[in-house]
């Protein structure tokens, strides 16, 4: 969205964990008349009751890399967590490294 106005710096990358549709797609639809080629790393519960499992949410991005977890709504699984926090930093360490 902030490219589409251009504002700001574009992002490297995001993490939207147990994320739902954004209010900002439905804001600026112009901006999303495309697939966002931000790389995107998408978390969600299987069991999620709450906003989902990201399937909508995923829709605007090119090429999201997915982690689902067995549980509901929680951003980390509580039975792997410390797995789970690991492959997000791999996804922003790989992502988030300026370019030389």
């Amino acid at each position: 969205a902030a490219r589409a106005e251009r504002r700001g710096a574009p992002f490297r990358a995001v993490v939207l964990l147990c994320p739902a549709r954004p209010g900002w797609a439905r804001q600026l639809p112009g901006a999303f008349e495309r697939p966002l080629t931000t790389p995107a790393l998408i978390g969600a519960g299987a069991q999620d009751a709450v906003v989902g499992n990201g399937d909508e949410l995923a829709t605007l991005f090119a090429r999201p890399e997915r982690r689902t977890h067995a549980e509901g709504h929680r951003p980390l699984p509580a039975a792997d967590a410390a797995a789970y926090a690991d492959s997000v930093a791999r996804f922003l360490d790989w992502h988030g490294r300026a370019d030389e």
